[in-house]
């Protein structure tokens, strides 16, 4: 899985899965954004696994 911000106004994060693709608003007020940047520990009650959190790669320029 890549994660990586679509543009220079970082706003976006497009994540890459193979074949799919899905954004998701870069926004404090988003909680999908929120868990990618900073994880989850494990809940052994419930028995949720961790979730680290991820890089989120800088948009690619115009030449790449």
């Amino acid at each position: 899985m890549e994660f990586r911000f679509e543009s220079a106004a970082r706003d976006v994060v497009r994540v890459t899965d193979g074949s799919d693709i899905r954004f998701i608003p870069a926004s404090t007020d988003n909680a999908e954004y929120r868990l990618l940047c900073d994880g989850r520990p494990a809940d052994p009650v419930s028995g949720l696994p961790a979730i680290e959190p991820v890089i989120i790669l800088e948009p690619l320029s115009e030449e790449e």
